[in-house]
């Protein structure tokens, strides 16, 4: 079995943490780029079928 990375270590590479700021981008950039909208409700009995 493998030990855990040391979080101090893991990103001493530049890659890594390339990566890893890259990831975290591309996330950012799709949450934003979604258009995730809460549907409208009319009454009350459509808030129970949600």
């Amino acid at each position: 079995m493998t030990k855990p990375p040391n979080p101090t270590t893991f990103f001493k590479t530049p890659g890594r943490l390339e990566a890893f700021s890259d990831g975290v981008l591309a996330i950012a950039v799709t949450l934003l780029i979604l258009e995730i909208r809460v549907p409208s409700t009319h009454d009350a009995s459509t808030v129970a079928e949600l």
